[in-house]
């Protein structure tokens, strides 16, 4: 098994598109709770929810 119930696990999908479909993708990035319900909808991949407890790589940048 590489998952059981209980391991919080991350998704990532990759998709392979030519130039005019590239045009009209839209990326989605859900993110949801402990029980699974969506909590969060958004398209930027380094969003990071409010409370969430993980941290965007754009507040690495500023961080001293």
């Amino acid at each position: 098994h590489l998952v059981n119930p209980g391991d919080l696990v991350i998704l990532i999908a990759y998709g392979v598109m030519n130039e005019a479909e590239l045009r009209d993708y839209a990326p989605r990035v859900v993110f949801v709770d402990a029980d699974n319900n969506q909590v969060e909808l958004g398209s930027d991949p380094a969003h990071a929810p409010e409370g969430s407890g993980l941290i965007t790589p754009r507040m690495l940048s500023t961080a001293h």
